[in-house]
């Protein structure tokens, strides 16, 4: 008796909470909608394609004269759509990372949390994979590339190093160590950067 008492009590509260959570999913509808059309990625939202910018052709042969970003607009020219992602260089040769899970996993919470929502949503690296024509945008410059995926080697392994540390220069903070995740580094793609 006391359960059923309990659950009419909280039916509007329950009303209540269930139509925050619609307005909230509508809103979040809407505005990926909307965002599908702007020019390029807004923070974490996926945008559409990269319009503005001048387009550089010839493209650089050493990336280090582009200097020392660390994010950049991608655009999947296959799908049009854009997002933020990080940028490293290696030897003048620009690569794309993709956490999935290689950094988030090892991160304190809040920052885990969020960074793990990001995974849950992170789609660009299936449709680079599928298609590797890309667009990025770093300082307000385009260049049209292509991705090709590193998957393994000493390439791999001086690229997953040089994340490491500047996700931990980037958070301010040191990384729990790989064996504290059950000896699993988590994963990680990155894709270099070619004409």
């Amino acid at each position: 008796m006391q359960l059923l008492d309990w659950f009419f009590a909280s039916i509007p509260f329950l009303s209540l909470a269930l139509s925050a959570a619609v307005l909230l999913a509508a809103v979040l509808f809407v505005l990926t909608r909307l965002l599908r059309h702007s020019d390029g990625p807004r923070g974490p939202l996926p945008g559409g394609p990269l319009k503005t910018g001048e387009l550089i052709d010839p493209l650089p042969t050493d990336w280090r004269t582009v200097g020392e970003a660390t994010f950049a607009e991608i655009e999947s020219v296959a799908t049009g759509r854009s997002r933020m992602t990080g940028l490293t260089q290696n030897n003048g040769t620009l690569y794309l990372p993709c956490d999935l899970g290689f950094i988030w996993q090892r991160v304190s919470p809040p920052a885990k949390w969020l960074m793990a929502l990001v995974w849950l949503l992170k789609q660009w690296h299936h449709d680079v994979v599928r298609d590797d024509r890309v667009v990025i945008r770093v300082r307000g410059k385009r260049y049209s590339l292509r991705a090709v995926r590193v998957e393994e080697g000493a390439e791999f392994e001086i690229l997953k190093s040089k994340v490491d540390e500047a996700a931990q220069k980037l958070l301010g903070t040191r990384l729990a160590p790989r064996e504290e995740n059950g000896g699993q580094d988590g994963e990680i793609w990155f894709f270099r950067l070619e004409p």
